[in-house]
């Protein structure tokens, strides 16, 4: 007979651990050989253990998945912990200072008990393994989990923890029992796909999901893609104060599209992407006139990322080009022909704001449609040439507009009878009428115009 009750321990184990494996061992004769095996242990969670890394991610956990214990038992030394029991830890989770510290644990909590030489508390029948596998479940979260928390020393440990609740979840999904938000019927989780909600979790059946989601991208209606369930509100752009936030926004889809890929085709996740940055692009290029443009080269939709910049890259064909001519990129200080402008009402309204609490607001909205730095830059030209457009009424001015392109012009000498060096408009300097080009005398030559017989007024040497 064995002078332990190591044989009755590992029968009621393997009751208590169904999963557990171990060596053959003889059912009579006395045990003498090295008995191995190994068994999955969770660690019960007294409560919620919190995972954090460095401040900027955090999870909570309420289950770990379990550990495999690997033992090695000398018959002979049981139930003797140090000499009778070789143990070790195979764990996702745990480091390797995790499990130095439970060994030492288990071995600060059972060595003197187990330990013959000590004739008070030493126990021939004490059921060691069965307690050491006790303490490892009920006890040791308080250990390795001090105050319910843990900091992780880097993302890699972190992404550990996080996928470790990803597959939990996973898990009690797989075998629960979900409504389908659109045909109602109960199904159990593995038929059923989850709704990445922004602030709750729906379930779809996998049927509904594809034709629903379908449906949708095949209609164009891809901007309006969300969770059936969840109350939807179209992005109001008026409402934003920071371009890259509005961007930001509007740019992201309600339901991303890694989501779509694992229940629809790549054709429709390509089609979806598409259509959704087209609509969204032309959502704001009528918000923001100078925000977007389609590339010349690949013909898709190219958005700023600053609204003052001019160069600007696309993101499909990497043509990299000039926002106001659309030509190749040719640097900030080579000047081109602007295609864009801001309205002149726009520019006045700027204008007419003054730096304090009541505009803010009314600043803030212009700034983000169009543009601090190019507000600033039409409302300098917007200023020069009022200034200039007073120049040219005084009395005596020897300045006049070109009908034309509006360029000022400076008469320095000669007739009354101008020409435009930008655009060769000829043009009368007293009252700015365009001439004829194949007679432009004939205007001070008829009899019925303010400027009859005036083509040398003002002229040096010539009396009025």
């Amino acid at each position: 007979m064995d002078k332990n009750n190591l044989r009755d321990d590992l029968t009621i184990l393997k009751d208590m651990y169904p999963e557990m494996e171990v060596n053959e061992f003889p059912e009579e004769s006395p045990l003498t050989s090295t008995i191995s095996g190994c068994v999955p242990v969770r660690i019960n969670l007294a409560t919620d253990v919190t995972i954090n890394f460095q401040d900027k991610k955090s999870i909570n956990l309420s289950r770990l998945t379990s550990d495999l214990i690997s033992f090695k038992i000398n018959p002979l030394k049981y139930p003797q912990l140090e000499a009778g029991i070789q143990l070790n830890i195979e764990s996702q989770w745990m480091t390797e200072d995790d499990k130095s510290l439970l060994l030492k644990s288990i071995v600060d909590e059972f060595n003197e008990i187990t330990n013959p030489n000590n004739e008070e508390l030493f126990d021939e029948f004490f059921p060691t393994l069965m307690l050491v596998l006790s303490f490892i479940s009920e006890d040791s979260s308080t250990i390795l989990f001090p105050q319910n928390r843990r900091v992780c020393k880097d993302e890699e440990e972190f992404k550990i923890f996080d996928n470790i609740r990803i597959s939990l979840e996973d898990y009690d999904m797989k075998h629960s029992n979900y409504n389908c938000s659109i045909c109602m019927d109960t199904k159990k989780g593995d038929k059923m796909v989850k709704i990445p909600c922004q602030n709750e979790s729906h379930y779809l059946c996998r049927p509904c999901s594809e034709s629903y989601f379908t449906n949708m991208i095949n209609n164009g209606d891809v901007l309006n893609i969300r969770c059936p369930d969840c109350k939807f509100e179209e992005i109001n752009l008026d409402n934003f104060r920071n371009y890259k936030d509005m961007i930001k926004q509007l740019f992201t889809p309600l339901i991303d599209v890694k989501f779509l890929r694992t229940i629809l085709n790549e054709d429709l996740c390509k089609k979806f992407e598409e259509l959704y940055h087209s609509q969204a692009a032309t959502k704001l290029s009528k918000h923001c006139f100078n925000s977007c443009v389609i590339c010349k080269r690949c013909e898709r939709w190219c958005v700023k990322e600053d609204l003052d910049d001019s160069m600007i890259h696309c993101n499909y064909c990497d043509f990299t080009f000039c926002f106001d001519c659309l030509h190749s990129w040719h640097g900030y200080h080579n000047k081109c022909g602007k295609k864009f402008t801001i309205p002149r009402e726009v520019v006045e309204e700027y204008t007419d704001l003054k730096d304090d609490l009541d505009n803010i607001e009314k600043k803030l909205e212009l700034e983000v449609k169009y543009g601090k730095k190019i507000l600033e830059i039409e409302v300098n030209e917007y200023l020069a040439d009022k200034l200039l457009d007073l120049a040219i009424e005084e009395e005596g001015s020897n300045l006049q507009r070109c009908p034309t392109c509006r360029l000022v012009v400076q008469r320095s000498e000669g007739c009354n009878k101008m020409k435009c060096s930008m655009c060769d408009s000829m043009f009368c300097f007293i009252c700015g009428y365009l001439l004829y080009k194949d007679d432009p005398y004939a205007h001070f030559r008829e009899p019925r115009s303010e400027c009859y017989g005036r083509l040398f007024e003002g002229m040096e040497g010539v009396d009025d």
